[in-house]
């Protein structure tokens, strides 16, 4: 499967999932990230009633992110990543590296080693015997 890098042109992040469309003009496709934080700027809700939930969920997010690197630097792989928990993570990185919550060099050593783990969550799934072709 190839897939596409985009340039979100709100935070000018590479992200390579499908985009969201930016509610500024409903036609410029955006990083989900980017949608998501559009969508909640435009809630009905106040951002101090967001806040509280917003920042424990980031916090929570950048204590997976660091200890995923971490027991990888470390070699200690204490606990098993599901494919999802992998796949959300990747996704906030770009978002947390806008908000400065990661550095470029840690979004970059963290998604390497995210994408490693996922390949290799996708190599077992592969099935180990070929099914036999009808001749």
């Amino acid at each position: 499967m190839i897939r596409v890098v985009k340039i979100c042109p709100s935070c000018n992040s590479e992200y390579t999932d499908h985009p969201a469309i930016s509610r500024r003009d409903n036609k410029t496709e955006i990083c989900p990230p980017c949608g998501t934080r559009e969508a909640i700027l435009d809630s009905d809700l106040t951002y101090s009633q967001l806040q509280p939930s917003i920042e424990e969920y980031k916090r929570l997010c950048i204590s997976l992110l660091k200890r995923f690197d971490e027991e990888y630097r470390t070699r200690k792989r204490c606990l098993p990543y599901s494919q999802e928990t992998l796949e959300t993570l990747l996704f906030y990185i770009p978002a947390l590296v806008t908000d400065g919550d990661l550095t470029e060099k840690e979004s970059k050593r963290i998604t390497t080693l995210i994408q490693r783990q996922l390949s290799r969550h996708e190599k077992d799934k592969a099935p180990l015997i070929e099914p036999m072709q009808n001749k």
